[in-house]
């Protein structure tokens, strides 16, 4: 039995670098001394970075003698980038775990473009590997 296997790339696509934030108040209540307790506020402002790259693919598997198509498949390779960090003013003691978290992050950025459509382009390479050995099995 005698196979051609054809196959292109139909998109490339990259979303650029995208940064947005929030800003939200907390309060809380801290105890000081015996029977005393203070009033505590802070603002928090959280921040989201993202981006991504994708490829989209399809190939197909005909019969040589017949010309029949045996199988066609399509494919997508992504890579996505998010990070999340913040910064708050006010009072520290007023942050509850999570708040305390994202402050601790630190502002990151996402790789190249050339570099997330690289990325896309090896799982889409593995993708398609892991659909083709099944196929000859």
């Amino acid at each position: 039995m005698h196979e051609i296997l054809t196959g292109k790339i139909t998109q490339i696509t990259h979303t650029p670098e995208r940064t947005t934030s929030s800003t939200y108040a907390r309060q809380g209540r801290v105890f000081v001394s015996k029977n005393q307790y203070r009033d505590v506020s802070a603002r928090v402002t959280v921040y989201r970075r993202t981006s991504s790259a994708a490829i989209t693919g399809s190939y197909q598997i005909i019969d040589v003698k017949t010309g029949r198509l045996k199988k066609s498949d399509a494919f997508v390779g992504k890579d996505e980038f998010v990070a999340v960090w913040g910064g708050f003013t006010g009072d520290e003691a007023a942050l509850n775990g999570d708040d305390r978290a994202v402050c601790s992050q630190g502002e990151s950025f996402p790789p190249m473009e050339e570099e997330m459509i690289r990325r896309a382009a090896h799982e889409l390479a593995l993708s398609l590997a892991q659909s083709l050995k099944l196929y000859a099995r």
